[in-house]
């Protein structure tokens, strides 16, 4: 990869940053360099110049865009799970769940049983939230609250793939 391209996806990977001055200084010093190089950000970013190892930086400066954004998702979610502890640990109440307990959510509680077969339809299909009304017996129950949680704690992640509707991986 060129020495400018390469210096350009290091100054792009560090707009990933949590503090909101160092990605706005990255993208202030991405777009000089950008200007240095005498290039658009259209050609930049389609590989619109003629030549493979064009090309090829365009396909190595994608995947790096790619590795940065999927860095700082997992950067966000370590901070979710760092304030999570954080919070446990300020309060004297907690204990984990055991296994067979019940599941009480905000003064919703779902037995071992159902709790089960909750589990089972989220990994089978993705679920409306009317079908998980009639397995929990559950009116109104805020599903997009309670379900990260049940899954985090069966260790699965929950998909919402649209409004209204979830699924465990």
């Amino acid at each position: 990869m060129s020495d400018s391209l390469e210096k350009l996806a290091k100054l792009l990977g560090m707009m990933g940053s949590a503090h909101d001055g160092e990605v706005a200084n990255a993208a202030r010093l991405a777009e000089r360099h950008r200007k240095e190089i005498g290039k658009t950000w259209g050609e930049l970013l389609t590989g619109a110049t003629s030549g493979s190892s064009k090309n090829a930086d365009f396909e190595y400066m994608m995947r790096a865009l790619r590795a940065e954004d999927e860095n700082f998702k997992l950067r966000q979610r370590l901070r979710e799970l760092e304030a999570e502890q954080r919070r446990r640990a300020d309060d004297p109440t907690y204990r984990p769940r055991r296994a067979g307990e019940p599941v009480e959510f905000n003064g919703y509680i779902l037995g071992k049983d159902k709790e089960d077969e909750l589990v089972s339809y989220l990994l089978k299909m993705t679920c409306s939230t009317a079908l998980l009304r009639s397995v929990t017996g559950w009116p109104r129950a805020p599903f997009r609250l309670i379900l990260p949680e049940l899954a985090r704690q069966r260790g699965y992640t929950c998909e919402r793939p649209s409004k209204g509707y979830y699924r465990f991986r």
